[in-house]
């Protein structure tokens, strides 16, 4: 893979992971409401 691939991959994952969390987050904390 070129160096540009590598670094959005890297993003997707990095976004996926955030993305996770919050929804870890707010399923266990209810912090929205």
């Amino acid at each position: 893979m070129s160096i540009p691939e590598v670094a959005v991959f890297e993003l997707i994952s990095a976004l996926s992971e955030l993305n996770q969390y919050v929804m870890d987050l707010n399923s266990s904390n209810l912090i929205w409401e």
